[in-house]
């Protein structure tokens, strides 16, 4: 009688964890093995309770099944929506083009049925940047300068410290006379 399938299908189960299935699926993988062991250490079993003992310890193997971890797509799906309300020709084409293709992955992950939810907040991620990215048209396709924040900003503070030195000239000015 030769036992080496069920020798190697109860090595195979030592590798796996019982965390890593549903309670159910997992106790009736443990019955099988625990049947599988009797049959491999009682002397006296013939090939056929051997090859039974094989066959049940892998359909067994075949039937546990992975817990079902829910993934929060949620963020994602607005971000999409939102993303599709705006429009190609508010925006200049290269900053358009990236957007597009982040939207494009995102519109892909959020789709998918295996996906984590890593994958999930990376392509969200993504797209929230390249949405921060668009850079507007104005009417003549010229970039606008108020899409930029840090450029705005620092018009502002030159415009302000301009102001300030030219008072400051001026006082001092008057003060002479």
């Amino acid at each position: 009688m030769d036992k080496t399938k069920l020798e190697a299908a109860i090595k195979e189960a030592d590798a796996l964890k019982e965390s890593d299935y549903t309670a159910d699926s997992w106790k009736a993988y443990e019955k099988a093995l625990e049947s599988a062991n009797k049959v491999f250490a009682d002397d006296k079993a013939d090939q056929e309770a051997v090859d039974q003992a094989v066959k049940a310890l892998n359909d067994a193997k075949s039937a546990l099944k992975k817990p079902e971890t829910t993934v929060d797509k949620t963020k994602l799906e607005a971000a999409i929506k939102e993303a599709d309300a705006l429009k190609e020709s508010d925006y200049t084409a290269d900053s358009w083009k990236a957007y597009a293709d982040a939207l494009k992955a995102a519109k892909a992950v959020l789709a998918d049925k295996s996906v984590s939810q890593k994958e999930v907040n990376h392509a969200l991620e993504v797209l929230t940047q390249k949405r921060a990215a668009l850079v507007k048209k104005t009417d003549s396709g010229k970039k606008t300068v108020a899409n930029n924040t840090a450029a705005v900003t620092g018009l502002s503070l030159w415009a302000s410290a301009a102001g300030a030195s030219l008072l400051a000239i001026l006082g001092l000015k008057k003060r002479k006379k």
